[in-house]
């Protein structure tokens, strides 16, 4: 017993971090203290707005038969979906892609020991969605029904067994498509960045364009209806206080001890099949070819970058927002129209075509893959400056795959946009130029922040995407310095609105070229 709670403390620990607080030095102390207490702070916040949400919600209702047909019902589907998709995304990789599983199995602890201590760390996160999902409205079902506390154990006892059988499942299934379907997804890191950023771009497009069309009311009534049904053909056996529920409790408690007999019997075998599948998926074929160093180092970023799904999807709101709004104006012109000119007469701008230059020069300020290209470099800083490269080919390379990220996008909507609404050739290079040139800013920009304040030490590529100063102060001066600019000239040169834009184009470029000036200074910290 005392070995399966030092494992389960073992895991519990590596999964928080919460080995950095009790074993790392004063900063990794104070950088935990921080996150964990934003953490805490949100999950506070969210858990009591969810709560009472839920609580009024069940307040609506006066009988118990409502809440059990209305809430608790669909809450449990939603509980075994929910608890079945992590076992199978997390609990399988707990299970069988532990790096020290082979540390484990020399020192003289039983396999079932083992395989306990990591089961019961997934099945008590999927205890607390449940529980989460259910707590409210079966108190309130409870006391709607005013039956004695045996009851109650007996429906609490339910809302702990209710994880069990898809944990179990889900972690076997995931481990069996790891092995089975891993070749899809080794198609590899580049597919799996190009299908989520698929699922990026279909879910902002279904927002954009239909969204607004969709009758939630008449589906939520679909849906208890069909709840409505099922409680007409079937009683039902949770929470139902009859032989049911035992039933219930007994079955799911045999086919988890039957389940959880089989993960132990297998896992030994099964580790060693994830060990060499993850050995045959490291095989990489080199293909030689002759490249020049900006070349090589161009082709580098480019990999990297779709190989990374968070760094890809981080980066690429943007650019999948033009596109969008230019599919948008090519289906809804008058819409798009309209809106123009609704923020025309609020800020009394007579050439509507500008505002669109504008509108298209703060989306594509949203794209920018250089305000964490140094900090990615990790542990391979200093291998780069064994190699004969200069900091100057490789800021170069960096700089270069972020505007052929967004030029072209922009060159392409640019001209699209241009002939939907009708723009003159002034109207026209403007579109071009001015989103250019501020794309252009923001690169420079994102690398001279990132070289001033670089973190190399990062562990989770996560971490420099979402939480790094380099990305906040990024996000926040091109955001200031940009949306600044574009309002000053809205609000006081609004009578000559063109020729200020064409003035905005010369001042950035002007401030990329200081930039890039101060970036000679800055490279030397790398």
């Amino acid at each position: 017993m005392r070995i399966f709670y030092s494992l389960t403390k073992r895991q519990i620990l590596t999964i928080t971090k919460f080995n950095k607080f009790l074993h790392g030095n004063s900063k990794e102390k104070k950088v935990f203290c921080y996150i964990f207490f934003a953490v805490a702070l949100t999950v506070m916040i969210l858990s009591f707005y969810w709560f009472r949400m839920v609580f009024q919600i069940c307040m609506t209702f006066q009988s118990s038969q409502e809440i059990l047909s209305y809430l608790l019902k669909p809450f449990v589907a939603a509980s075994v979906f929910m608890t079945f998709l992590s076992a199978l995304m997390k609990g399988s990789g707990i299970l069988y892609l532990d790096k020290s599983i082979d540390l484990l199995f020399s020192y003289p602890i039983k396999t079932k020991t083992i395989v306990l201590s990591k089961l019961t760390l997934v099945y008590l996160w999927n205890v607390c969605i449940s529980v989460a999902l259910l707590i409210i409205p079966l108190l309130r079902y409870g006391s709607l029904q005013k039956e004695r506390v045996m009851f109650w154990m007996i429906d609490f006892l339910q809302v702990l067994l209710i994880p069990m059988i898809p944990t179990l499942v889900g972690v076997l299934l995931g481990n069996i498509l790891y092995r089975r379907l891993g070749n899809l997804f080794q198609l590899s890191s580049y597919s799996k960045s190009i299908l989520y950023l698929l699922l990026f771009t279909a879910f902002f497009a279904f927002m954009l364009f239909f969204f607004g069309n969709v009758d939630f009311n008449a589906l939520y009534k679909g849906i208890i209806v069909k709840f409505d049904f099922l409680n007409r053909t079937e009683k039902g056996i949770l929470f139902s206080h009859n032989y049911n529920s035992n039933i219930f409790s007994v079955m799911s408690i045999l086919a988890g001890m039957i389940l959880t007999a089989y993960v132990i019997r297998t896992y030994k075998s099964n580790c060693a099949k994830v060990q060499l599948y993850s050995e045959k998926r490291k095989r990489i074929k080199i293909r030689c070819k002759r490249h020049t160093k900006l070349s090589s180092l161009f082709r580098r970023e480019l990999k990297r970058y779709f190989s990374m799904p968070v760094y890809m999807l981080n980066t690429m709101l943007g650019i999948v927002s033009l596109i969008l709004l230019t599919l948008y104006s090519c289906l809804k012109t008058e819409s798009v129209i309209m809106y123009l000119k609704l923020i025309r007469m609020s800020f009394k701008v007579e050439n509507t075509s500008i505002l669109l230059v504008f509108a298209v020069s703060l989306l594509i300020i949203l794209s920018n893959v250089t305000y964490a290209s140094i900090s990615i470099e990790g542990k391979q800083r200093e291998l780069l400056k064994s190699y004969p490269i200069s900091i100057k080919e490789l800021l170069l390379a960096k700089y270069l795959f972020h505007l052929s990220l967004t030029v072209p996008v922009i060159f392409i909507c640019a001209i699209l946009l241009g002939i939907i609404f009708r723009m003159n050739v002034s109207e026209c290079c403007l579109l071009f130029f001015l989103p250019a040139v501020f794309s252009a800013f923001v690169g420079a920009l994102g690398l001279f922040i990132n070289l001033i304040f670089p973190n190399y030490e990062w562990e989770n590529v996560t971490y420099i995407m979402k939480q790094s100063i380099s990305t906040i102060i990024t996000i926040l001066l091109s955001v200031l310095i940009v949306g600044g600019a574009l309002w000053v000239t809205i609000q006081f040169f609004y009578t000559q609105i063109l020729f200020a834009s064409y003035i905005l184009v010369f001042l950035f470029a002007l401030l990329t070229v200081l930039i890039g000036i101060l970036l000679r200074k800055a490279s030397k910290t790398f």
